[in-house]
């Protein structure tokens, strides 16, 4: 399995759009592209990190 890269966008609706552009560019499953349900300005500095285990969820 290759490594794969960590795309966050603010909105579900721009996943697929972004994705299919990354896709393009470096092939498929070179980056998972997630939403965060928000801002990322708005998440807490002290305790925000990913883990080498992360997976993406669809939280909505």
């Amino acid at each position: 399995m290759s490594a794969q890269n960590l795309v966050i966008v603010e909105s579900k609706n721009k996943v697929s759009k972004v994705q299919t552009y990354l896709d393009q560019l470096y092939g498929k499953s070179s980056f998972i592209v997630s939403y965060s349900s928000g801002h990322i300005r708005d998440l807490p500095t002290d305790s925000f990190g990913l883990t080498e285990n992360y997976t993406p969820t669809d939280m909505c």
